[in-house]
């Protein structure tokens, strides 16, 4: 299961840094039909996958995998307004900049996977 998560995980990655770069040349161009249904396909896997092996391993106690689910709900949020197309340039450019942020910050955290308390 662990290899078929990080495989999403380089799937969602390469497909976000496509829509990246799609918004940050400027060009409204549209996406196919195609790459949106492999992104849906891959998100969804992922977050199964991830689900998975969060009840498996560390029965839902790993605080760090539940930040991890919501950074990858902001991520996903952003990069779908980024690319409406009624978004403008800057808009759309400042959604995938959160989204780059987020992405960054959930490599941070399955990485270090800090103990994170709650008071």
């Amino acid at each position: 299961m662990k290899h078929l998560h990080l495989l999403m995980v380089v799937i969602t990655l390469g497909l976000f840094l496509y829509h990246a770069i799609v918004v940050l040349m400027g060009k409204k161009v549209a996406v196919s039909r195609y790459l949106t249904i492999m992104t849906h396909i891959s998100l969804l896997l992922l977050v199964v996958s991830g689900l998975y092996m969060l009840a498996v391993w560390y029965q839902f106690t790993a605080m760090w995998a539940i930040a991890k689910l919501i950074l990858l709900i902001v991520a996903v949020s952003a990069s779908m307004k980024a690319m409406r197309a009624t978004a403008t340039k800057a808009q759309a450019k400042f959604g995938m900049f959160i989204a780059l942020i987020a992405y960054g910050a959930i490599l941070v955290l399955a990485v270090k996977k800090p103990i994170l308390l709650l008071f």
